[in-house]
């Protein structure tokens, strides 16, 4: 069994993919994480902590999934952002236009 970082984790995805590569709820282990920092000096599991961000490899998403799934995420995400796009050029493009003296004018 190989342990990844997962790219849903709330930090670096290192609790998260232990949860995903073992079972292990991400909630208790970051509760152990926390308690381990209380217990000891905090400096030291923090670096472990980023030591395993480092070190850990992260998982692949088409590791779990097939092609075309992996595919329709990229052409949601592609859509996603295009139509963020499209809306913040509409605001900025109002904004222009209110506070342009010559289209009043016209």
């Amino acid at each position: 069994m190989k342990v990844y970082r997962s790219r849903d984790g709330q930090v670096f995805g290192v609790c998260k993919g232990v949860e995903e590569s073992t079972g292990f709820p991400a909630r208790y282990t970051r509760i152990i994480l926390i308690l381990a920092a209380v217990l000891f000096r905090g400096w030291y599991v923090l670096a472990a902590y980023i030591l395993a961000a480092l070190f850990m490899p992260v998982k692949s998403p088409s590791a779990d999934r097939g092609f075309r799934e992996n595919f329709e995420d990229l052409r949601n995400d592609a859509v996603n952002m295009a139509e963020k796009e499209y809306r913040e050029f509409l605001h900025y493009a109002a904004r222009n236009r209110k506070e342009d003296p010559a289209a009043e004018t016209e």
